[in-house]
């Protein structure tokens, strides 16, 4: 379990407050003849008090408790009221929502550095006093203040009603990132985050124990001494590895987490006295997005001088925030396509590499010169996670226009013959009756595909034979069409670029070739 060492920041403001709280606090005297002004001075001096008391208890996880005092019942604090308002305090109780069992405590002003003035030092009666529940941290005055004929004890609902004052209910049985019962809890409230930015502070007495849920998921008990416990965790990955549940999450649990809905996508901190329920707090982490994009239907389409790779990137959560790409190396799949660009990373993609356009649909387009061997891609949704795609696809040697040109040597053209799939690249050609010689070399699984012409005489010309790579026929054709020069232009891959590396006939190429789509050269 993560402990507090050192001044954190949250101690700091906190230390702040209470700093402030003491040096500011003046109980000012109430026998003012407005009832408004009276009822905002009572108002005002609770408020106070209650923060400090807070702010105290978060700081070293004690109430400022009057020495030599047990807690009270909420029989024995009625008990304390004058007579003709103890309806009034009960009725009050139950618009605040006090658990029936609620305990309360004498405060010790003095420990707050509030000076003796003419209230709550118990100078006027028993009910002179100021006490606090122990679960909510909800101060009372017993005395209380009237207004327009009704007796106020604490800042409720009615007060702040009357007095056009911002409330929340804090007490609450179900709260979201606040304090209660002795639980201080934040998390990151971004409109899109993948990091829950959850930290918990909880003050544990003997005999309690605190739990962590969620929809789909048994609770978890957190393990916790009798003192102040203090964890953070952004997922649940980080929690599980704190190493203080009883039980880890499990990868089908944390799926199912990630998988709810916005309003369904909530964590309970409940807090347990035995078997009896002291508090719960709802975590709303419905701007939480702890799954990653996704990228379909991507392809490749084939133009003179380059290719347009085409996709579509999806978020079911916080939606599509960019697309980004850069070429990662040449057609040999070795050479980085940029000198010294070798770490292509996250943190690359996400500041250096280059930005894609996206239409409303999350559609995007991207130009791919035709020396690429491979290309990454990375969606990036708006909660900041992150999809890389690295693409190698065997599109990326394929043709199927008719007429669409495959390459120039000497001043002659070769054109794809029909609408047929295939591979297609040039290759060297060397032996030992002949100098070195260049070809195209066209490779498919169908016969026919692999025809090409030249515009010498625009004359087809077919398969030379067959092989079988990878369990799977292919035909290949290269038909003496080469010629003593290697005078070459092409936007397509070159077989074996390699100096002094060269195919002796056209089935070594159609192999070359091969190897090149399946990346094994």
């Amino acid at each position: 379990m993560k402990k507090k060492n050192g001044i954190s920041l949250i101690y700091l403001v906190l230390l702040i407050v209470v700093t402030l709280i003491i040096v500011g606090t003046v109980i000012v005297n109430m026998d003012v003849p407005s009832e408004s002004t009276k009822l905002s001075t009572f108002t005002n001096n609770v408020t106070q008090i209650q923060e400090a008391v807070r702010a105290s208890y978060m700081l070293d996880g004690t109430i400022p408790q009057k020495d030599g005092t047990l807690p009270l019942t909420k029989d024995e604090v009625i008990a304390r009221v004058y007579g003709d308002n103890r309806e009034a305090f009960r009725t009050e109780l139950i618009l605040n929502n006090e658990n029936p069992y609620v305990k309360f405590l004498e405060l010790d002003l003095g420990k707050l550095g509030i000076k003796k003035e003419r209230y709550g030092f118990g100078e006027k009666g028993a009910d002179d006093i100021y006490v606090v529940t122990t679960d909510t941290l909800r101060v009372y005055y017993l005395y209380g203040t009237d207004y327009k004929g009704e007796r106020y004890f604490s800042l409720n609902s009615k007060i702040a009603s009357i007095l056009d004052i911002s409330y929340s209910e804090e007490d609450s049985s179900e709260t979201t990132s606040t304090m209660y019962s002795g639980i201080f809890i934040t998390k990151n409230n971004a409109l899109a985050t993948n990091d829950m930015g959850i930290h918990i502070t909880a003050n544990m007495s003997t005999g309690e124990t605190l739990k962590i849920g969620f929809q789909g998921a048994t609770e978890r008990i957190i393990t916790t001494n009798a003192e102040k416990n203090v964890f953070s965790f952004g997922n649940l990955a980080e929690l599980n590895n704190l190493n203080i549940l009883n039980s880890k999450f499990s990868a089908t649990d944390i799926n199912t987490f990630n998988s709810l809905s916005g309003s369904n996508k909530k964590i309970q901190i409940t807090k347990y006295r035995g078997t009896d329920i002291v508090a719960k707090h709802v975590i709303d982490l419905s701007n939480y997005d702890g799954v990653t994009p996704s990228i379909s239907d991507v392809t490749f389409t084939q133009y003179t001088g380059m290719k347009m790779l085409q996709g579509t990137a999806s978020d079911a959560d916080s939606g599509i925030e960019q697309v980004r790409y850069e070429y990662i190396n040449k057609l040999d799949k070795k050479t980085p396509y940029y000198d010294g660009v070798i770490n292509i990373d996250d943190v690359y993609m996400k500041n250096k590499a280059k930005s894609s356009e996206i239409t409303a649909d999350n559609k995007f387009t991207i130009k791919v010169p035709n020396d690429v061997g491979e290309i990454m891609i990375a969606v990036i949704d708006k909660a900041g996670n992150i999809t890389r795609y690295t693409r190698s696809d065997d599109s990326m040697y394929k043709i199927s226009t008719a007429m669409e040109q495959i390459c120039q040597i000497h001043g002659r053209n070769y054109y794809k013959y029909n609408n047929e799939e295939a591979y297609v690249g040039v290759a060297y050609f060397y032996s030992d009756a002949n100098p070195v010689m260049m070809g195209p070399v066209l490779v498919s699984t169908s016969e026919s595909a692999v025809t090409y012409c030249t515009d010498h005489d625009m004359q087809p010309l077919t398969t030379l034979g067959s092989l079988t790579y990878n369990g799977k026929k292919y035909y290949y054709s290269s038909n003496q069409q080469w010629y003593q020069f290697t005078d070459c232009t092409t936007d397509r891959v070159i077989i074996n670029s390699l100096a002094n590396k060269y195919a002796v006939n056209v089935k070594d190429a159609a192999i070359g070739l091969l190897d090149k789509v399946f990346n094994k050269q």
